[in-house]
């Protein structure tokens, strides 16, 4: 009975070891980020929500619009007065 014992807790020590080092694999590799501002088009300063679509847009709900961001280019989506297919309100949260 205290073999098998054994044996198990070697084996969970293997898996867990295992486990760890595809973790700090995956940790290892390096992250890049970049900041975008009204500077570059962002319609508000405060972001109040933001999410990455399966298309890899990344959008930024703002207190003045939705900004769409392709890695290059911002769009901003807005409130048009008379047009039924705009936004709602210019106050995005998530």
């Amino acid at each position: 009975m205290l073999g098998v014992m054994m044996t198990m807790c070697r084996l969970c020590l293997l898996v867990g070891g295992l486990w760890m080092l595809g973790t700090l694999g995956v940790l290892a590799q390096p992250i890049s980020f970049e900041q975008i501002s009204v500077a570059d088009g962002l319609s508000h300063t405060w972001a109040k929500g933001i999410t990455k679509d399966s298309q890899g847009f990344l959008w930024v709900g703002t207190f003045s619009g939705l900004n769409r961001y392709d890695g290059n280019t911002i769009t901003i989506f807005r409130t048009e007065e008379g047009k039924q297919s705009s936004l709602s309100d210019n106050f995005i949260q998530v």
